[in-house]
């Protein structure tokens, strides 16, 4: 069964602030919809359970959702701020989920007690909400929402408010949970990293649209437009010129002259560097001065200058420091070329099967 949105529109007075949104999410899939702050993201998640006045279709097996009332749309909802009842212990704030069934005490406790072990909170039942950690309360109000076992559960932003370390650890634990129980699942976030590690296709927001949809690996091999580009979190767009060679193709940037692999002409472009475009290489052909270094994960990162263009990131051995210079290469197939007035490369050739935007 597919959850479908169609022509979805809302507005706050003569404001638009999403328009003409289309989407379909497969039964068990995870969709992220990724946008920047005040791209309208909690606006389509209210507009879909309901609780947001909006024009357009939402179906769930070709049944129209649109008309029905929050409570009888069948899908659940995990609020950004969690939004458990202090007042309540845990189980309570899980059995609220399973008001709308019809249950004995008996029944109710047993559900609230599998639902507890599903997200790892065995025995938390008598636990006050204040006693838990950020992660614990995270997972209390995920097993609230999955409580009326909803046809469609929307996250919104649930992990932006925790550490990194929690955060991660959450996003596999949640992610093999919705798919361990086949939940279609939405949810919305403006981390590029949170979207690519939970979802199996990422659709970009851009002026209150759908810019791209694609799977991670897709949007970070072939995004189709610098404000893709921008909301991935790659090096900000200058200005080039595009030059044929004997061997092929090269853009000539503030950064330098730098190898690319599309098929464009001469001409002018915007010029776009993925974070992993540069790599130390003693025999490369480029020279950066280093001004910056720090441990980063498994590796050092250097922030470097390269050329006159913005400054880079690129990862350096342990021994760098900060006023050396150091020979780089560049990957060509992370230099994007977007022509100027328009979004779509001419190489970019999105592939069918997997439902791009």
């Amino acid at each position: 069964m597919t959850f479908t949105v169609s022509d979805l529109t809302v507005q706050y007075g003569e404001t638009v602030v999403i328009r003409r949104l289309d989407f379909v999410v497969a039964p068990g899939e995870i969709v992220a919809l990724l946008g920047a702050s005040g791209s309208g993201k909690s606006s389509i998640v209210r507009a879909l359970c309901g609780l947001q006045p909006a024009t357009g279709a939402i179906a769930w097996n070709g049944n129209d959702l649109a008309r029905l009332p929050t409570h009888r749309r069948g899908i659940g909802l995990m609020f950004q701020d969690q939004a458990l009842f202090g007042h309540l212990d845990v189980a309570g704030n899980v059995a609220f989920g399973l008001k709308m069934h019809v249950l004995g005490a008996h029944e109710r406790k047993i559900q609230v007690a599998q639902l507890l072990a599903t997200v790892g909170l065995e025995g938390f039942e008598a636990r006050a909400i204040a006693t838990l950690s950020g992660g614990e309360q995270q997972r209390v109000a995920l097993a609230r929402a999955l409580a009326p076992v909803p046809d469609v559960l929307l996250l919104d932003e649930p992990f932006g408010a925790l550490d990194r370390t929690l955060r991660e650890r959450l996003l596999i634990e949640v992610g093999e949970l919705l798919r361990r129980n086949g939940v279609t699942t939405v949810i919305v976030t403006h981390d590029h990293d949170e979207a690519f590690s939970l979802a199996d296709r990422v659709a970009v927001l851009h002026d209150g649209q759908i810019e791209q949809m694609a799977t991670p690996t897709t949007l970070w091999q072939q995004p189709k437009s610098v404000a893709v580009c921008e909301q991935l979190g790659f090096v900000e767009a200058v200005d080039g010129e595009v030059q044929r060679t004997p061997g092929g193709s090269e853009v000539i940037t503030p950064w330098g002259v730098l190898p690319h692999q599309s098929a464009m002409t001469n001409g002018p472009v915007r010029v776009v560097l993925r974070p992993d475009a540069l790599a130390a290489d003693e025999q490369g052909a480029l020279q950066v001065d280093i001004q910056r270094v720090r441990p980063h994960a498994n590796q050092f990162q250097a922030t470097v200058q390269l050329g006159t263009g913005p400054r880079l990131m690129m990862p350096v051995p342990a021994s760098t420091r900060p006023g050396d210079t150091l020979r780089c290469s560049v990957r060509p197939d992370a230099v994007l070329c977007y022509l100027v007035g328009t979004s779509l490369p001419p190489a970019f050739k999105p592939p069918a099967s997997e439902n791009d935007q």
